[in-house]
Parts: C-alpha cells; structure tokens; sequence
C-alpha cells in the first residue's frame, strides 16, 4: 500500500485531469508537491479477520508531518445456538 510506482503508459490515465497531474496520482501511494502545497495519501487502513473471530485494524495516518501507526486487536464471539 506504500508502492509509489508511476504508470507511464499515458494511454491508461483517464484523462480527466492534465497529463502531468495524473502521472503524479497513478501510483498506488501518492506524494506531490503541487503549486498550491503538499497532496497525497494521507491514511492507510487494513482489517484482517479470522474464521476463529480474531479481527485486527491496522491504520498509519499522517498527523502534522508525521506518521502514526495503531493497530487495535479484538474478537468477535459467534452466537452460540
């Protein structure tokens, strides 16, 4: 989820904004200094669930220039019939 390789075949944008700009966002992972600042990926979040219950929440945000990472663990218990 960090990947930051650009897509150089022009012809897979979708030309919805100038070329150059797309470039910049055709990577999973987006870093850009634009004209009017920093633009890019701000959050990453992924949530891994077992058959056992076990859920985990993974999250690394950027907080004033700074990336943070939490994971929070729990388990989610089946209705017992």
């Amino acid at each position: 989820m960090t990947d930051t390789t650009k897509d150089d075949d022009e012809e897979k944008l979708p030309h919805i904004y100038p070329p150059a700009f797309e470039y910049l966002l055709s990577a999973i992972f987006v870093e850009a200094d634009t004209p009017s600042g920093r633009y890019g990926t701000r959050s990453i979040s992924a949530v891994a669930l077992k058959t056992s219950g076990a859920v985990s929440l993974y999250e690394r945000s950027l907080e004033d220039n700074v990336w943070k990472e939490k994971t929070i663990n729990y388990y989610i218990e089946r209705e017992r019939r």
